[in-house]
């Protein structure tokens, strides 16, 4: 399959929030479409092409599968919220275009713990027989006092 036929192949990925870039890869090529929803096997880095920027003390975001030489930022350089730092991409182990974006507590994406995202104005649905394609319980709802939403599978998510 053509990677161009995804939606969100070369689509621009954005920096979250303020913060240093502490690390960036970004030689691998993009993986093959296999069939049956496998995952390519010549694949050497599991994260593929990726960009760790620091924000405070305990807190990276992580972002993985970008294009290969896509990255328009450099280690060191100090980025804003919204900027541009790189496209989507198929790099690493992937079955489609998507990228891969966390929240962890230290640099490394091997040796790190992921920290929960709070996001705001976002309009979140249960997405539509979820269940039969994946038949994992789903967590249970929790409310909280501000306008902080968190986010799972099972959810159908869009800006407001």
């Amino acid at each position: 399959m053509d990677l161009n036929s995804y939606y969100c192949y070369e689509e621009d990925i954005l920096a979250p929030a303020d913060g240093m870039i502490v690390k960036i890869y970004n030689h691998q090529k993009d993986s093959s479409i296999m069939k049956n929803n496998e995952t390519d096997p010549l694949v050497k880095n599991l994260a593929g092409n990726y960009i760790i920027i620091k924000h405070e003390d305990n807190e990276y975001s992580f972002f993985g599968h970008l294009k290969p030489h896509s990255i328009v930022v450099k280690e060191n350089e100090k980025v804003k919220r919204g900027q541009k730092i790189a496209l989507c991409g198929n790099s690493g182990n992937t079955t489609e275009p998507h990228f891969h974006f966390q929240i962890q507590n230290k640099e490394s994406f091997i040796f790190s713990s992921g920290i929960p995202i709070c996001f705001e104005n976002l309009q979140i649905a249960e997405t539509v027989n979820h269940s039969q394609y994946d038949d994992r319980v789903l967590p249970e709802e929790k409310t909280h006092r501000d306008r902080c939403q968190y986010i799972h599978r099972g959810q159908t998510v869009s800006n407001n």
